[in-house]
């Protein structure tokens, strides 16, 4: 298998303008990016739920005669309550508000009798006075007489000819209401749980707990939760192809970018520069390097060409001709040649004395004596590059 010098040419140039184009493009890609990036705001103003929950535990405790139904002497939360052995019970109440956001709040409590009777008749009674306390968090407790309690439904029960054996509810109601603010925003708010006891001929039996609106909850410890609005920024963000990118991230894109394809651009030109021909005759060679073919000056001069302002002039001499330029190159000049149908056409180019591709330097030009040390038997002196065109060496083919 063999392989041509077209499918693979190491020592092929690398397109150095292509590639200057692409980084500027890719310096108006990331300018354009950065542009869109920096008119975005960095945060955008948003709207946070700070949530918070109250929570009430409930219970009841007393003491009575150590005996068979209570060896211990103590009824507590969750123990039957026999009327006849039970004359008194405390019912305690603990209150807590908990956020993770900074608070500052007053609290409102008072503790309510709720008392409620067959054919939907109730009656409340105050336990406590509405009390204020500065925090989060109180506890409190109520007795209740359970003697009283029969006396004052044994006379609705006369007075209304229900018996007052069954049907009746106790509610133990604490009313709190709170003030204040939480993460800086202002918060009022109510909670009013209540422990529900069943009153029967013989007990006092505990049902659960309940919101005020008569809603079940989680047993002796309700709660409810609650928030508040509250005014954030977030990150803002730009969305590119269905995906919210951060306009931050895409700021800090759009600087990199610029950098590093501004100085690869910067680079470039500046290969370009050092790579570009130097004077001239490289400028010619680079141009028109396809039609130039060198040659050795011929020693007879059997002709006169014309000369051409330019070299474009001879190019063009030499595309209408159909033939090639023909170029000597010595210390002094480069010379360019058309021979168009024994018609000579010539074209001189100063030498550049320094070319970045090939380093080289001028020989040392010989001392030549002057006009007034110069031997009369000498020869006329060398042609220069202002010497007439007839004593331009001829070509050879």
């Amino acid at each position: 298998m063999s392989i041509s010098s077209s499918d693979h040419d190491p020592g092929r140039p690398v397109d150095l303008r292509a590639l200057l184009l692409a980084a500027a493009a890719l310096t108006a890609v990331f300018a354009g990016l950065g542009l869109i990036a920096f008119t975005r705001p960095l945060h955008v103003p948003a709207i946070a739920k700070i949530h918070y929950t109250q929570q009430v535990s409930l219970g009841y405790r007393t003491l009575v005669r150590a005996g068979p139904v209570y060896p211990s002497g103590v009824v507590n939360t969750g123990d039957p309550i026999f009327r006849q052995l039970v004359r008194r019970i405390r019912v305690e109440i603990h209150y807590r508000l908990t956020t993770a956001a900074t608070h500052r709040l007053v609290t409102f409590e008072a503790v309510l009798l709720r008392v409620t009777g067959p054919g939907g008749w109730s009656h409340s009674i105050p336990l406590t006075r509405p009390d204020r306390i500065t925090g989060d968090e109180f506890r409190a407790g109520v007795m209740l007489d359970l003697p009283r309690l029969q006396a004052m439904i044994a006379y609705v029960a006369q007075l209304t000819g229900i018996l007052a054996g069954t049907g009746y509810t106790i509610a133990v109601i604490p009313q709190v209401r709170i003030a204040g603010t939480v993460a800086g925003r202002p918060l009022r708010s109510g909670f009013a749980p209540a422990l529900n006891f069943q009153l029967t001929p013989l007990q006092l039996m505990p049902g659960t707990g309940s919101t005020t609106a008569g809603t079940p909850t989680a047993g002796l410890n309700p709660s409810r939760t609650g928030a508040v609005a509250t005014t954030t920024t977030t990150p803002g963000t730009l969305t590119v192809a269905g995906d919210a990118l951060s306009v931050e991230a895409l700021r800090w894109l759009a600087v990199a970018g610029i950098l590093l394809a501004a100085a690869g651009t910067v680079f470039l030109v500046a290969l370009i520069n050092v790579r570009r021909p130097n004077g001239e005759a490289a400028r010619i060679r680079t141009q028109y390097g396809h039609l130039i073919v060198p040659i050795k000056a011929a020693g007879d001069e059997l002709w006169t060409p014309f000369e051409v302002t330019s070299i474009e002039d001879l190019v063009r001499l030499a595309e209408r001709s159909e033939q090639l330029i023909l170029h000597h190159h010595d210390e002094i000049a480069d010379t360019y040649f058309v021979n168009d149908e024994g018609a000579v056409y010539r074209y001189k180019a100063k030498a550049c004395a320094v070319s970045w591709e090939e380093w080289r330097t001028l020989p040392d030009a010989p001392d030549r004596p002057g006009p007034s040390q110069r031997d009369p038997d000498d020869p006329d002196p060398e042609p220069t590059a202002h010497t007439n065109a007839s004593s331009a060496p001829a070509p050879t083919y």
